[in-house]
């Protein structure tokens, strides 16, 4: 098991909390990055955990900015759900969101039937990608609930009709 102290400190005149580990005169991050401990470096709490991850994230600003970022309707990008929920974050910070707000992977939410919005690399539009696509569901459909149908059009995506389960 591994010591991890929730931190406190100043980022460009931001108060930022995150996870890390002491190093002596140091601190390390998750992605083995370090900075050196300073006087207003606060300690809020410790936990021992095997990794990064099994860590309470919640009390992390960059989970509170996602949660925060998820009700924007600015942000276009993010996950919609088999039940039409949708999940906005920012490009690029898909993986960061499932596992942090979600509690999953996208392995888990291919295999549920979940929708990826993001921005195509070539042509930065907005698209969305069913994870299914390429080796279908579970459950054997190829197809997106009308749930999803609905919170796609919303954003102003486009969905054909033959997308589209009829019943689902």
């Amino acid at each position: 098991m591994t010591q991890w102290y929730l931190v406190q400190r100043m980022l460009c005149d931001k108060p930022v909390v995150e996870w890390l580990k002491d190093e002596c005169d140091r601190w390390r991050n998750h992605n083995n990055g370090w900075f050196p401990k300073g006087s207003s470096h606060v300690v809020l709490e410790t936990a021992k955990a095997e990794e990064w991850y099994d860590l309470d994230q919640s009390k992390t600003t960059v989970y509170i900015e996602m949660v925060q970022r998820s009700e924007d309707p600015d942000v276009r990008c993010g996950w919609v759900s088999p039940s039409g929920k949708l999940h906005r974050c920012r490009y690029q910070e898909h993986d960061d969101y499932t596992f942090l707000v979600l509690r999953s992977d996208e392995e888990t939410l291919r295999k549920t039937g979940w929708i990826k919005v993001s921005v195509h690399p070539t042509s930065y539009e907005l698209c969305w990608y069913p994870l299914y696509s390429a080796i279908g569901r579970d459950d054997g459909s190829a197809r997106i609930t009308q749930a999803q149908a609905r919170a796609l059009r919303k954003i102003g995506l486009v969905v054909e009709e033959d997308e589209v389960m009829t019943n689902g």
